[in-house]
């Protein structure tokens, strides 16, 4: 059973990753970072073009900061609640599954799993 839970927290936290589009909002992220330190260098600007348009990413950012947050505290607590909730109905021991995910062969097999299908995925296109 504790390999269950262990599946429910990692398929499901990736899951609910991309369900709330985590990886897309934070490459969003790196792609305004990038534009708001162009706008610093632009020499063709002046002081004020590069108030307003860094008071702009500055905005998107902060909106993108708290979506982020909330959505990956989501991500990660509704499959570590459906475990704790496993676990209060004693169908399953919280710990003992903590301490399988943890473990450097459940560590090793999910590395191995997940560039197979980086691997595979790539393949297809």
């Amino acid at each position: 059973m504790e390999l269950l839970g262990g599946l429910i927290l990692i398929f499901g936290f990736i899951g609910l990753a991309k369900l709330f589009g985590l990886i897309e909002r934070n490459i969003k992220v790196i792609e305004i970072s990038k534009s708001a330190v162009s706008v610093v260098g632009d020499q063709n600007l002046d002081d004020y073009q590069k108030e307003k348009a860094l008071q702009k990413y500055s905005k998107e950012l902060l909106g993108l900061f708290f979506f982020i947050a909330v959505t990956s505290i989501l991500a990660i607590g509704i499959p570590l609640g459906l475990v704790w909730l496993m676990d209060y109905l004693e169908l399953l021991s919280f710990n003992k599954v903590i301490d399988m995910i943890t473990s450097i062969e459940f560590i090793f097999a999910s590395v191995v799993i997940s560039l197979i299908v980086i691997f595979v995925n790539r393949k297809r296109k």
